[in-house]
């Protein structure tokens, strides 16, 4: 009888179990069929919904291209983490009452808001340039993105633009040293993968990271030779003296004579590299005059011929020169001096710039012993700035030469060089006749400088070329002007007529000077380049020298130099000068 009780419990349990499991099969059941059937195209747009709130996506991340420093290790051009604002026109202008927020966290007003989106509305997304991205962020706007970017800097603006150049919208370098040295600067992207959020279709914020950075890479930093004090110092300067003589256009280098390096490379007019809108290559603005402009150098050229007559033997610095009547005829070509000098030692000719002495000179040596020095000291090459566009000039190439060519060629007419190239002759003046080679990297001041020089000039003949240059700064000299207190100053003058259609233009000039200081212990050489001066002062004794004076007055006080002592030589004293012994170069 209890067995009997047990199996009718026992059937009883297993009767409800099966009606609890069937009533449970029906409503899963039920519920399918409510999903697929009857609610299926309520439930396809909920999950489409949900879809679209939700997306892994992978990002690239931009690398930080490398920074570039100037000598002291301020910070020429930089790349900093920006953000740009995106923005969709239609939407935007079918809303006045965002118009005016955006507009408001623009700092803009509303009319200029409506009326680049207007001007734009042909587009999904427009950016919009402002440095008020988190104003704009903090709206929290559907028709507005926050993109993170990674924007470069040229905090020297104007004064290092034409050096530095600048790099396109996909980091890489378009002009200057960007350019020249795009492959050490430049890094390489990584890619990021995220769980973003959307709103009506806007990707809103990321959720969560997926995957960390990975393969981004860092570009290299870059230390220039140059000299930001020194840069800006020859900018403004230039800036004033170009603007004071209504001149087209200018340039100036400086260059240390020990080591090669460029401490200052400027040119006007300028632009600023951060403003795109600025960067317009029609205009030529965006030319660095030093390193592209092609010039004959005219009478800066007349020490070499010195050079040249003195390690031959043609004649020493004491020679008396003949100029009478102020006036020579080459070949049916008239030369003429302002007035008539006379009687002129080679050093007074050289610091009067006499033409009359300066052809009859010429016309003592061979011309080939001056094409050979003119190459020698860098003159139809490269100087070794690694300058993208640097550009090389032209040299003479003559079986035959006349007593016409020998003597344009003494004037520095008849070839073609650029800043770069002047300067970098000018230093075996001041280093013994050493030539290095020059740089816009700096350079290790522990390394002997030997390993990037090569002798081009006897060091006594440079040494009496030099000499002689001072007398062209004394007041009996064509440079006078470069004067610097406290200081002996060297150099030499060029006023070249430009060329035109016809042959030389009589009414355009480019004013050159040529400088090296202190004569003590020459650590410094300059060039100065003027284009068209306009009015009746173009002489680059006029118009370049005072800019020497100026820039180098305060190069030698920023670099803590000493004075030298007061001197004022005349042409009798013969102490520093060569003596009539020949020397070969």
């Amino acid at each position: 009888m209890m067995n009997n009780l047990i199996n009718r419990q026992h059937s009883r349990r297993l009767k409800l179990f099966w009606i609890i499991f069937t009533i449970g099969i029906a409503v899963i059941v039920g519920k399918a069929v409510q999903l697929q059937l009857l609610d299926g195209r309520y439930n396809s747009q909920f999950w489409h919904q949900q879809s679209q709130k939700l997306a892994v996506r992978t990002y690239t991340v931009p690398f930080f291209r490398g920074t570039i420093y100037d000598k002291q290790g301020d910070i020429l051009a930089v790349s900093a983490p920006m953000a740009s604002v995106r923005v969709m026109p239609q939407a935007l202008l079918a809303s006045p009452h965002k118009q005016q927020i955006l507009s408001k966290a623009l700092s803009w007003s509303t009319d200029q808001l409506v009326h680049r989106l207007q001007k734009h509305a042909d587009q999904n997304w427009h950016t919009i340039p402002t440095e008020r991205h988190q104003a704009v962020a903090d709206l929290n706007l559907d028709e507005v993105q926050i993109v993170p970017e990674i924007k470069r800097l040229y905090p020297a603006k104007e004064i290092t633009a034409h050096l530095l150049g600048f790099t396109g919208h996909n980091h890489r370098g378009q002009e200057g040293v960007e350019l020249s040295y795009d492959g050490w600067l430049h890094g390489q992207n990584g890619h990021r993968t995220v769980l973003v959020g959307s709103k009506n279709g806007v990707e809103r914020q990321i959720i969560r990271e997926l995957e960390p950075t990975h393969n981004h890479k860092k570009g290299k930093d870059l230390h220039l030779s140059v000299d930001l004090r020194i840069q800006a110092t020859a900018y403004e300067e230039l800036k004033r003296h170009v603007v004071a003589v209504g001149a087209k256009n200018g340039s100036i280098v400086v260059a240390d004579t020990y080591s090669g390096e460029i401490l200052a490379m400027v040119s006007y007019p300028s632009f600023d590299p951060n403003d795109l809108s600025q960067r317009n290559p029609q205009n030529g603005t965006m030319r660095n005059r030093a390193a592209l402009d092609l010039f004959e150098p005219g009478s800066t050229i007349k020490p070499f011929m010195m050079a040249v007559g003195l390690a031959s033997g043609a004649f020493t610095p004491y020679s008396t020169i003949d100029t009478a009547p102020g006036r020579i005829i080459i070949e049916g070509k008239l030369l003429r001096d302002p007035r008539n000098y006379g009687q002129l030692t080679v050093s007074d000719v050289l610091a009067r710039s006499s033409q009359v002495g300066t052809a009859r000179l010429s016309l003592m040596m061979q011309p080939y012993q001056l094409v050979h020095l003119i190459r020698s000291v860098g003159f139809g090459q490269l100087t070794g700035v690694s300058f993208p566009g640097e550009t090389i000039g032209s040299m003479p190439w003559r079986d035959k030469w006349n007593d016409l060519d020998t003597v344009t060629f003494a004037y520095g007419y008849g070839f073609s060089g650029n800043s770069l190239q002047l300067v970098r002759s000018y230093i075996p003046f001041a280093r013994r006749g050493k030539l290095p080679t020059l740089t816009l990297l700096s350079r290790d001041p522990t390394t002997d400088a030997d390993e990037y020089t090569v002798e081009v000039m006897n060091p006594k003949v440079a040494d009496s070329v030099l000499t002689m240059l001072e007398r062209a700064t004394l007041d009996d000299g064509t440079a006078r002007r470069a004067h610097i207190a406290g200081y002996r100053v060297a150099g030499k003058t060029g006023t070249v007529h430009k060329t035109n259609e016809e042959g030389y233009a009589s009414d355009r000039y480019i004013a050159l000077f040529v400088g090296i200081v202190p004569l003590n212990d020459p650590r410094f050489v300059a060039v100065v380049k003027i284009d068209e001066p306009h009015g009746d002062r173009y002489f680059g004794g006029q118009v370049a020298a005072p800019v020497f004076s100026r820039v180098m007055a305060m190069v030698l006080h920023l670099m803590n130099i000493p004075q030298d002592r007061p001197f004022h030589k005349t042409s009798s004293q013969k102490d520093t000068l060569l003596s009539d012994t020949q020397y070969a170069y």
